[in-house]
């Protein structure tokens, strides 16, 4: 990225929308040099998330929807099995109150969780009315967390 060493960085951060919410979570919970995520409309739970998705459309959980293997692979990698994975880090979450792909209700017992926890920093917006989008003050929440966390100069706007 820099050939030249002109620049090193020194602070490593993971943002997404949707799926890529999902994987901040899961960025978060595996790698020690991100310390600030900031999913928006995702859930860190993705076995519940899915649970719901497979009762609501009237399949079961199991092959060939919800394989064995799935499931493994959930309970390794999954953020909300390893809530001590985010001591040190910090989390925006930004959700919509109103998100039916992708409801709150399955993020919140994790966060709330976080939010109890010592050297875990976490900051909620749960934007009410808003569906799976997202909300213009959304992009004001991840512009400002990035610039609160990072030693990068600022202008004076």
């Amino acid at each position: 990225m820099f050939p030249n060493d002109e620049h090193t960085i020194s602070e490593w951060v993971c943002s997404g929308i949707s799926l890529g919410g999902h994987s901040t979570w899961i960025v978060l919970a595996h790698e020690p040099r991100v310390k600030l995520g900031i999913p928006i409309i995702g859930c860190p739970d993705y076995q519940a998330l899915m649970a719901d998705r497979i009762v609501k459309n009237s399949l079961t959980m199991g092959p060939p929807y919800f394989p064995q293997t799935l499931t493994d692979l959930i309970q390794r990698t999954g953020a909300s099995n390893k809530p001590e994975a985010f001591i040190g880090k910090r989390v925006v979450v930004l959700s919509g109150g109103a998100d039916q792909l992708v409801p709150w209700e399955f993020s919140q017992p994790f966060v709330d969780q976080l939010q109890k926890m010592d050297h875990v920093d976490v900051e909620v917006k749960v934007y009410e009315g808003s569906g799976h989008e997202v909300h213009p003050e959304m992009l004001v929440k991840l512009r400002n967390a990035i610039f609160r966390n990072s030693n990068a100069p600022r202008s004076k706007q």
